[in-house]
């Protein structure tokens, strides 16, 4: 499963698994694309060990529900091997 089947098929808006967070209703494989897009243009980027690294990214607008069910505004991507995107999880709350 490569990584946009995965966030597709455990954070589509129709998911049915519990307590993950899910994109919006209508959002597809190239909505995510910009998200991941911006997100790695214009996001905070944190080292994890060896390869891996963190980008989080607020986009200003609600994008889906958070775990809880309330608004998720931002997005975080794991990215390890230089430049392999790995499943994102959508964020509740603004990056500061």
């Amino acid at each position: 499963m490569v990584a946009i089947e995965h966030i597709m098929y455990r954070h589509g808006s129709n998911s049915g698994f519990s307590n993950v967070s899910r994109f919006a209703e209508g959002t597809g494989a190239r909505n995510i694309h910009g998200m991941v897009d911006d997100a790695l243009r214009y996001g905070k980027v944190t080292r994890g060990s060896g390869s891996a690294y963190t980008i989080e990214h607020s986009l200003g607008r609600a994008i889906g529900t958070n775990q809880g069910g309330g608004a998720a505004t931002g997005i975080r991507i794991h990215v390890r091997d230089g430049a392999r995107v790995l499943p994102q999880h959508e964020i509740h709350h603004p990056i500061l």
